[in-house]
């Protein structure tokens, strides 16, 4: 009898070491979460994943370092690298604190600077429930638009995700506001954000077409859309300090102002005009109609214009987004 208890103590404890062994080693986590992504989400390929190091404390406390991985997401190839994730209270597997540190995240179109994420997950057998977590990073690059010291409130379910108290610097301003996108039972995004003392020829860096306007903006814009196509949008741009425009601009616009002959001339002759104050609206009629309200006051010319005009989109707004991205290059 004592033979058969010694056989099976010093079984459980190989067993026991086997299996802490095999917890902390790369190569298993690596081929389980190739298996568990790849099988969970169609959407999402995790292509590869490479961890230096992983470590699992008594007290419950996993932590992985150094990780390198490649993912594809609907044609999109994402290469990520992080120092440092880190799940607390392990052994209880219902509310886990998570920690992750130094990540970037490089595909064709972004490019997100040293990212780290601090909050909670919470499983219900097994099961995700919900992610709280604060999101912070030091730069965002999208379409060579770019973010600085970018800060937000992360909530995040089965169903939706919530961006709240999104802040970033933006060319000298700061945008303020939220971002929230649900996933089922059909892909929905809904942004609402304020923009203050945005600086044009700043932002005339990621996008040149803006190269023939000076001045501090101010505004907000509310966008609302569904897959591929848009719902409501709503903008609101305005100079208060008033600004600097190229003559050429306003040739468009020159046929509903009574100083056209005035105007005219300054285009002939590339002139600046100065602005005391300029203010856009922008409305959606339609997915290929947007409405836009133009005020433009000048002492110097006796300009005070209120026109609105309409805007076809005949490929509907992503292909306005594709030109705004084109204008960027």
């Amino acid at each position: 009898m004592r033979k058969i208890i010694f056989i099976l103590v010093v079984s459980l404890v190989a067993g026991f070491s086997a299996l802490a062994v095999a917890v902390q080693s790369p190569r298993v986590w690596e081929k389980a979460l190739l298996q568990g992504i790849n099988n969970r989400w169609p959407d999402i390929a995790l292509k590869s994943i490479a961890i230096e190091r992983v470590h699992l404390s008594r007290q419950g406390i996993l932590t992985l370092r150094h990780i390198n991985a490649r993912l594809k997401i609907k044609g999109s190839t994402y290469y990520l690298s992080t120092g440092h994730i880190q799940l607390s209270s392990l052994w209880s597997f219902s509310n886990l604190p998570i920690e992750i540190k130094h990540l970037a995240v490089v595909s064709d179109t972004i490019n997100v600077s040293d990212l780290s994420l601090s909050g909670h997950a919470q499983f219900q057998r097994f099961n995700f429930k919900q992610l709280d977590a604060v999101l912070k990073a030091v730069a965002v690059e999208y379409n060579k638009y770019l973010l600085a010291d970018m800060s937000t409130k992360l909530q995040a379910d089965t169903k939706q995700a919530v961006l709240g108290d999104f802040n970033a610097g933006f060319y000298k301003g700061t945008l303020n506001g939220v971002i929230r996108v649900d996933y089922l039972p059909q892909l929905t995004y809904r942004v609402d954000m304020a923009l203050a003392g945005i600086d044009i020829e700043e932002l005339t860096k990621a996008m040149p077409a803006l190269s023939s306007m000076k001045g501090i903006v101010y505004g907000g814009v509310k966008l609302q859309g569904q897959a591929d196509q848009l719902i409501e949008l709503n903008a609101q741009f305005n100079e208060p300090k008033g600004g600097q425009i190229k003559a050429e601009v306003l040739s468009y616009l020159a046929q509903y102002i009574p100083q056209r002959q005035q105007i005219e001339a300054l285009i002939k002759d590339k002139a600046d005009i100065f602005l005391d104050r300029a203010d856009m609206r922008i409305s959606s009629v339609s997915d290929k109609k947007l409405a836009a309200q133009i005020k433009l006051l000048s002492t110097k010319l006796n300009l005070d214009m209120n026109v609105t005009v309409d805007i076809n989109i005949d490929d509907g707004f992503l292909s306005l987004l594709s030109d705004v991205k084109r204008l960027s290059k």
